[in-house]
């Protein structure tokens, strides 16, 4: 790495929302989401997402709520949705591979276990201080993103 930060680009669609990270050298490189706990998308994912993109890895750091353009709480977020994501990144010609990774943080981490448990698409799974169970969302998250 010679300290180069990759900038992201905003990808809204129906089926995805979130930022691209292109990975740094000769591609196609390999495929990573990024999923951001139950504070919403607040930065630090993004980071996250520059710091593998600049290691080789195309990254795409979904948004699924708490960031305009998606819905605000998180609550009813369907699993298909980190589906549909896994296939879009997998679509890139920047992209190599069958299969793409996911790392997700907190609440993003339970989402990372169960996408990898239910998609072909997702291979390697990384999930910082998930909780082993599935949650609803508390009442406590009422609000979170609005405002």
């Amino acid at each position: 790495m010679d300290g180069r930060f990759v900038s992201g680009t905003t990808i809204r669609t129906e089926a995805v929302s979130g930022r691209l990270y292109p990975g740094l050298g000769d591609g196609p490189n390999p495929g990573v989401l990024v999923l951001h706990g139950g504070g919403g998308a607040r930065g630090y994912e993004q980071t996250y997402a520059a710091m593998l993109a600049e290691h080789g890895y195309t990254v795409l750091c979904v948004e699924y709520f708490g960031t305009s353009g998606v819905r605000d709480r998180l609550l009813e977020v369907p699993l298909e949705e980190f589906g549909r994501a896994a296939d879009c990144l997998l679509r890139r010609p920047e992209v190599a591979g069958e299969q793409v990774g996911v790392v997700g943080f907190s609440r993003g981490g339970e989402a990372s276990l169960l996408v990898g448990s239910q998609f072909d698409a997702v291979g390697v799974v990384v999930a910082y201080v998930p909780s082993c169970y599935v949650w609803p969302a508390p009442s406590w998250m009422d609000g979170v993103g609005e405002g």
